[in-house]
């Protein structure tokens, strides 16, 4: 799966992109099918991912770019060999024992 499509499915369901999936809740899985099915909806009639600016793709390439939920400043790195661009504000970093 293209790195920009994976963050756009995690960034609605809101889990930070470090967390194992076995350590997610019923509902954090819930959210995450949820987001996965409108995601790639969107994607396929788009015959991509569309630059939308309630997206991600719609801002991580600006200038200071920002969240489009909170407007906090987005974080790039890299994960599991892939770069990776998050919201600190939304999804928050796994703690020492894997949870939020």
């Amino acid at each position: 799966m293209r790195p920009w499509l994976v963050d756009e499915i995690l960034w609605p369901a809101r889990p930070h992109p470090a967390r194992r999936a076995g350590a997610l809740s019923a509902d954090e899985h819930g959210r995450l099918h949820t987001a996965l099915r409108r995601t790639l909806r969107s994607a396929v009639r788009a015959g991509r991912v569309p630059p939308r600016r309630s997206w991600l793709t719609g801002r991580r390439d600006d200038p200071g770019a920002s969240c489009p939920r909170c407007g906090t400043a987005l974080c790039r790195k890299r994960l599991a060999g892939r770069g990776t661009v998050s919201c600190p504000d939304c999804r928050p970093a796994p703690t020492a024992g894997g949870e939020t």
